[in-house]
């Protein structure tokens, strides 16, 4: 049975640096959805461990974070936010040892389980343009839209590198392009709700297309 919620959403997916967020956002400003970067969750899991001296290697100490775990998303100029306890720490989750720690702890059944059932309530409650790994294949299943983007790892590299310089970081190529093919192959063969392309999802390759001509393309695809 299709979950009528499910009609209004748009589920985007793809590795690292493929554009998702980026794309999902200037599309939910296009069609008047809602944008949900559920990275951005569980990155947001990542700091609240670290804030709390969780060791992501001891169950207990991870299940007593989520246990407590609860993020409130806002938008200021249709961009999102994340605040945590009154505290806005979305520019702090661009930091490479938030990544790091959030994809391992993405790995984990527990995890996933938690942040997914919270994805799947926020789909609920508006029409979204949903990005992730597993949006298409676990969250919205029955998504009226299923888009998974890609691109060349070495641009997908140059990409993120520009937007944390942009940001201020000093950070090195090589480490993360290092990062982003690490990454890729825990997404991939991770056990539980791996990065996956679904038969239904709608493939673009946006290794020599900007983000506009994507959105154009998606845009395109609704009409």
């Amino acid at each position: 049975m299709i979950n009528n919620y499910e009609k209004e959403a748009i589920a985007i997916d793809g590795p690292s640096g493929a554009g998702k967020s980026s794309v999902a956002r200037l599309l939910a400003k296009e069609i008047g959805y809602t944008h949900i970067d559920t990275g951005s969750i569980y990155r947001a899991l990542a700091w609240m461990c670290i804030d709390r001296h969780a060791d992501i290697d001891d169950m207990e100490q991870v299940n007593a974070v989520l246990d407590k775990f609860y993020v409130n998303i806002k938008y200021i100029d249709n961009i999102q936010r994340i605040i945590i306890d009154d505290k806005d720490i979305t520019q702090e989750l661009a930091l490479r040892h938030i990544t790091d720690m959030s994809s391992k702890l993405s790995q984990l059944p527990a995890v996933r389980m938690k942040l997914v059932n919270l994805q799947k309530e926020m789909s609920k409650k508006n029409k979204v343009v949903m990005d992730g790994r597993d949006i298409g294949s676990n969250v919205v299943p029955n998504a009226s839209l299923k888009i998974y983007l890609d691109a060349d790892v070495k641009i997908r590299a140059n990409r993120r590198f520009k937007d944390l310089t942009e940001l201020g970081f000093n950070v090195e190529y090589n480490t993360i392009l290092k990062d982003i093919e690490e990454r890729d192959k825990r997404d991939i063969n991770r056990r539980y709700s791996p990065l996956i392309r679904t038969k239904d999802a709608i493939y673009l390759d946006t290794t020599y297309k900007d983000i506009d001509l994507v959105v154009k393309e998606i845009l395109n695809m609704l009409k």
